[in-house]
């Protein structure tokens, strides 16, 4: 299973919803040039060019697939940079610490550390004799 999966072929459903949230968006993102960035020319070009998109995602449901796709390839590599970025912050600001922690208090809890005078590296375990026990496996 991948980290992000392209949908190539929507349902119905799916490009109806991508519709609504498409003019939700770019009425939101003109809002923001308006209101943020006081820019009302840019604004009204941002909803023009919405409006236009969403006309034409209205009026021709052949295109609506072609719509998705360009927004997907769009979209891909910001979500593929993200996602990656997340899993990194994750590992390197959560799990290092932890890690680094855990090694401070208890040494080495996997007991991983060579010890040149053990004859063997063996860990006696006791024998399992129900081989019922072996599809209880947790």
């Amino acid at each position: 299973m991948a980290l992000l999966e392209l949908n190539r072929h929507p349902s119905a459903g799916e490009l109806r919803w991508f519709g609504v949230l498409l003019a939700a968006f770019v009425a939101l993102a003109g809002g923001f040039v308006y209101w943020r960035l006081e820019a009302p020319a840019a604004a009204r070009m941002v909803w023009t060019a919405g409006g236009v998109l969403a006309a034409v995602y209205a009026a021709a449901p052949p295109l609506r697939r072609w719509v998705w796709l360009g927004w997907l390839y769009a979209a891909f590599p910001i979500g593929w940079t993200l996602s990656h970025l997340v899993l990194a912050a994750t590992y390197y600001l959560l799990l290092t610490p932890i890690g680094l922690l855990l090694r401070l208090v208890h040494g080495d809890p996997l007991d991983r550390a060579p010890n040149r005078s053990a004859a063997s590296y063996w860990t006696a375990r006791r024998q399992v004799r129900d081989v019922r026990r072996y599809f209880r496996q947790f």
